[in-house]
């Protein structure tokens, strides 16, 4: 039995993870990494400190921008946390207390959604889960 029919006849919804290539080949106006980290570092902090801290990265690793990217992404990451617990985010289904006692990472549970519902002919009636690959880097 084929991956699909497996998944047709148990009736399940498949789960794709998917890195930023993907999203800018196959979604109309998908974001770039740097314009990602941007929005979904505006929920925690400035657009001005986002600048500056891409101009420190960029002092110290030159024109390598997957590191720099990679390097914001864990700055992100930790600010997205302090904002959780300093209860500035919120997230459906993760209450203080439970992220703490089961040592979860809030930022790596916030939920990423391409603005455009389609991949491949997929819409979200037709997938369980879509996760980004690239919003899990920390």
């Amino acid at each position: 039995m084929t991956f699909l029919e497996n998944i047709k006849q148990k009736n399940q919804f498949p789960i794709i993870f998917i890195g930023s290539g993907i999203t800018k080949r196959y979604f109309k106006n998908a974001p770039d990494w740097q314009t990602l980290l941007l929005n979904i570092w505006e929920e925690v902090d400035t657009q001005d400190s986002f600048y500056k801290e891409n101009y420190k990265l960029r002092k110290e690793y030159v024109k390598d921008t997957f590191k720099i990217n990679t390097e914001l992404a864990s700055i992100l990451s930790n600010k997205y946390n302090y904002a959780f617990y300093d209860q500035r985010v919120k997230l459906n289904n993760l209450s203080l207390r439970d992220a703490y006692e089961n040592n979860i990472d809030p930022f790596k549970q916030s939920e990423v959604r391409p603005k455009s519902e389609t991949l491949l002919g997929l819409t979200s009636k037709s997938l369980g889960y879509m996760i980004s690959i690239d919003h899990l880097v920390s």
